[in-house]
């Protein structure tokens, strides 16, 4: 079997040769109950600035008065200021959080050699999986087309196949009202299901004819994120990056009013972040996410792709972190709109991770 660590030079197919085996015998991860981002609170002053209220001499009350404005100002300066990075936990280590993922049990029935997952709908409507060695077969369940044509998709510790809609050319088998679901294959039997249909925070329209436009699986936290940027328009962004909990489908925490596409998730140096590719601009943005893999603090600046040597304006449209602390950034024209083709040319960035001040320099860009 082949090592998994390779860089596929398509994201829409993921080689599933040397993935981990389900092991009955590993507790899943704990859930947490969700909450939304809000910015945090300080519940209680500092008992070092307080004491000096009982050690002044009561007789001069201007130092008293003093303190007290000392003591304001430095809860309003705390509460406004950024949020620190939570304290690392022992063990931690930088890198990527999704090698925890399994090889779907149901492709032990295939015989399969070299079994890769392929969603850039060239061959099929819908999840396709294919074998690159032997004599090159195919397999589709009966059901993997049901959602039309698909595009992200996330694999979790058990090797249930999470995927989402994505519209190409038309809307035949992508009607707009269906694109904010997201939909489960399961590890045991390969049938899919509708997982999860998000809320819309403004009505679909003809003019966005996208939903769900990214997935990404921590394996800390056992959380799936999903980028939606449904019900967005020229004027409003609206899209939300939601933390899900991937037995239920509940909603754990959210951070909205943002348009993101690609997004995935890094053990930083600082404290893990879970990044993302603008959906209107060629930046690519991180946030900081708690132990619980909720979102905390206001979202990063990483860097633009604009101002990279010989990049582009184009959007990170997918983002992936490979075990040798590199990011891989597909990026790609987007406008809202339908793409004319299935096949579109992409820029692929590669950058290499600087822990000593927690940024990235760029490798190399190729094409696609």
């Amino acid at each position: 079997m082949e090592s998994s660590n390779r860089v596929f030079a398509n994201f829409s197919q993921v080689d599933l040769a040397g993935f981990r085996k389900p092991v009955r015998s590993i507790v899943q991860p704990q859930r947490h109950r969700g909450v939304e981002k809000k910015n945090p609170r300080h519940r209680r002053l500092s008992a070092s600035l307080s004491s000096l209220f009982y050690r002044l001499p009561i007789t001069d009350y201007r130092l008293p008065i003093l303190s007290v404005f000392l003591v304001v100002a430095w809860f309003l300066a705390a509460c406004g200021g950024q949020v620190k990075p939570p304290a690392l936990p022992e063990g931690y280590t930088v890198g990527p959080t999704d090698q925890c993922h399994a090889t779907p049990q149901f492709l032990g029935t295939l015989n399969f050699e070299r079994p890769v997952i392929d969603t850039t709908q060239e061959l099929a409507v819908g999840v396709l999986v294919r074998d690159l060695a032997g004599d090159g077969g195919t397999y589709q369940h009966d059901t993997w087309d049901d959602a039309g044509k698909v595009g992200p998709f996330a694999i979790d510790w058990l090797g249930n196949i999470f995927v989402a809609p994505t519209p190409v050319i038309s809307l035949e088998l992508n009607p707009v009202a269906e694109q904010n679901k997201i939909f489960k294959v399961d590890t045991r039997t390969g049938e899919m299901v509708e997982f999860v249909s998000l809320p819309w925070p403004l009505p679909p329209g003809s003019g966005n004819p996208f939903g769900v436009v990214g997935l990404a699986y921590d394996c800390d936290t056992g959380s799936l994120y999903a980028a939606s940027i449904a019900g967005s328009t020229p004027q409003d962004e609206v899209g939300v990056i939601y933390q899900l909990d991937p037995t239920s489908g509940e909603i754990l925490s959210k951070l909205e009013n943002v348009d993101a596409m690609g997004i995935a998730v890094f053990r930083a140096s600082q404290g893990k972040r879970l990044y993302y590719g603008a959906g209107r601009t060629p930046e690519v943005y991180s946030v900081l996410l708690d132990g619980d893999g909720r979102f905390t603090g206001e979202p990063r600046l990483e860097f633009s792709l604009a101002a990279q040597p010989g990049g582009s304006t184009d959007i990170a449209q997918r983002i992936q972190f490979t075990t040798d602390n590199t990011m891989i950034v597909k990026a790609l024209e987007f406008n809202y709109s339908l793409q004319p083709t299935s096949r579109v040319q992409k820029d692929v960035y590669t950058f290499r991770y600087q822990p000593a001040d927690d940024t990235w320099a760029l490798g190399e860009i190729t094409q696609e």
